[in-house]
Parts: C-alpha cells; structure tokens; sequence
C-alpha cells in the first residue's frame, strides 16, 4: 500500500493532521536509511575518497612521507600500550580485566589508506625487522642466562643479580615481542576494511 492508504488507516485511526505529518516524514526518513544503508554500500571507501582528495592536495604536501614515521608511531603505541596494561595489572588487583585498543590500528590503516601509503609502509618490511630484532634479543639473551647458570657454583652475588637482570629482560623480550605481533595483525586486519578492490 502506497501512501493513499495510510492516510485513509491514519484519518480512520482519528490521528490529528500534525501526528499523521509525522509519520510521513518518519515514512521517508526510513526510505531514505534503508535506501542509503542497502547492502553493498561501502562507507569506509565512501570516508577514504571524502578525505583523499583535500589531504593529497598540495596544502598536505608534509604528509607525502607520513609511510616513514609510521615505525616511531608503533614503537611509542606499543610502549603507551604496555604501560597502560601495566597501570590497569596493578589497579585491578586480583579482579579479571581485559584491555583491548584497536583504535590506533584502524587509525593507521585509514591515514595510509588516505595518503595511499600502503605499499610505502610495507616496503619498509617494518614488522619484519621487529620480528628479527626480538628473535635474535631473545636468542643473545637465553644464551647469555645459559652461560650465567652454567657458572652457578662459582657465583658471587653479583652474578645472581646479573641473571636476574637476563631473565627479566629475556621477560620485557618476550612482552615486547607479542605487543607488536599484537598490533601489526591488528594493522593487517585493519587494512582489509580499506582496500582498493
């Protein structure tokens, strides 16, 4: 039934003319959503072409590079990140919390999608050198605590605060390692929403 109709349902329900105005217009703002919001409407390409144009413009000239200081970005997140964690472990105290942050990934992946830096970044192989940075800090130092626990009975104090000091920072290797395993699937994920098909 077309609009005719509901007049005639509304008059019949004894509807004021101001009620049954309102209903038209509530009518077409429910048209206008479901005909804006339909399947296969992608809203995130729609955002990254909105912004695209005025930040490639030639005003935006300092971000041409933005791709290069994407690394200092990741580092200062995932140490930001770690000390939240830390902060929120100490506050909760024996009470189970969650902390989850993907905001700054999705963050980064619309801005390289924005500045279409997306294979900038990943020709720094940015996450790669990360992953053989803490791959072979990890190794130095299990080899280091290996060598500290074979000399155990010849130790003096000194030396057991030295292997404290490995193993803590065999631990801070390992944190490290995850948080930016963590964020670079999270980046990775991110990216697929803003994909040029």
């Amino acid at each position: 039934g077309g609009p005719g109709k509901r007049t005639r349902h509304a008059d019949g329900a004894g509807l004021s003319a101001s009620t049954v105005a309102a209903a038209r217009q509530l009518d077409r703002v429910i048209t206008n959503l479901t005909d804006n919001f339909a399947e296969g409407a992608d809203y995130l390409k729609v955002l990254v072409e909105a912004f695209s144009e005025q930040m490639l413009s030639d005003e935006q000239a300092h971000l041409k590079n933005f791709a290069m200081i994407v690394p200092a970005l990741t580092i200062n997140w995932v140490e930001a990140s770690l000390y939240a964690k830390d902060r929120m472990d100490k506050s909760v105290k024996g009470r189970e919390a969650y902390f989850t942050d993907d905001g700054f990934a999705i963050g980064l992946a619309y801005v390289l999608a924005i500045l279409q830096q997306g294979s900038q970044f990943d020709a720094l192989h940015w996450f790669d050198c990360v992953r053989h940075k803490y791959d072979k800090d990890g190794r130095d130092l299990e080899l280091r605590r290996d060598g500290l626990a074979s000399t155990r009975s010849r130790r003096k104090k000194d030396d057991d605060d030295e292997l404290q000091e490995v193993q803590f920072k065999i631990k801070r290797n390992d944190v490290m390692r995850r948080e930016f395993n963590s964020l670079r699937f999270s980046l990775f994920g991110a990216r697929i929403f803003f994909k040029d098909e």
